[in-house]
């Protein structure tokens, strides 16, 4: 049975002196090997904008309905002029869509666990939640046989052309078609895959402040990662908080 294991963590030292070093075998060192997603509360599943948006949907009919939504996208996007070649490309079409908040089965991941650190704690920061005390960290074992596409969740690069931050952000999507609403369950109800999937790190919140400084200084900051006006403006509110204590 495909297992997901769990890491607590004490504090964001902890994290760079013994988390990374595990993921790293300066032996056998292979950058494909995770992938990492951040998120504000341990409280959170793995599970996408269209299954929030469509959890009423019976599990037997949640695959069509998506279906339906894509085609129905595809649709609008030849009446609004875009190329064949990017409308009959459904990977290609439906990270367009998520890109423009359409509903997707897609979730975001990145190949860099500094970068998915730094989305759970700048959320964390800014949106203080008095029940929960860590943020998480997800890794996705890329190497188990649970993403190969055989049970219904692949891997599938972020397009980069033209998007800057899908490049900055060393971007990577699981795209679903489960009928099941998320990761975690996809995993559990597998039982003919060995190993571990997923590892869920729980970061502590105690040291939110430390961990965004320090990435700061790595060059990790929402302007690098968001390389706009948005970002910039997000990048100067969370260092002026940072220095005002």
């Amino acid at each position: 049975m495909a297992q997901i294991r769990e890491i607590r963590l004490d504090s964001w030292w902890e994290f760079k002196r013994d988390l990374v070093s595990e993921f790293i075998d300066a032996g056998s060192y292979r950058n494909d090997a995770y992938l990492f997603r951040g998120m504000r509360s341990p409280r959170w599943q793995l599970e996408s904008l269209f299954d929030r948006t469509f959890r009423h949907v019976e599990p037997d009919r949640r695959t069509q309905v998506f279906d339906d939504l894509v085609a129905a996208f595809r649709e609008a996007c030849r009446d609004y002029g875009l190329p064949a070649e990017l409308c009959d490309d459904d990977r290609r079409l439906i990270a367009l869509g998520q890109h423009h908040g359409l509903p997707t089965r897609l979730l975001d991941w990145t190949s860099s666990p500094y970068i998915a650190a730094f989305f759970a704690y700048q959320k964390a920061f800014e949106e203080a939640d008095a029940a929960d005390s860590h943020a998480v960290l997800w890794v996705l074992h890329r190497r188990s046989s649970m993403w190969s596409g055989v049970h219904d969740v692949e891997i599938v690069a972020a397009p980069s052309y033209e998007n800057a931050r899908a490049r900055n952000q060393a971007g990577y999507y699981t795209l679903s078609r489960s009928p099941f609403n998320c990761l975690e369950e996809v995993v559990i109800r597998c039982t003919d895959v060995t190993g571990v999937a997923l590892t869920r790190v729980l970061l502590p919140l105690d040291d939110v402040r430390t961990a965004l400084a320090d990435l700061d200084l790595m060059g990790i900051s929402a302007f690098r990662l968001f390389p706009d006006l948005t970002g910039a403006a997000t990048a100067c509110k969370i260092r002026m908080l940072l220095e005002q204590g």
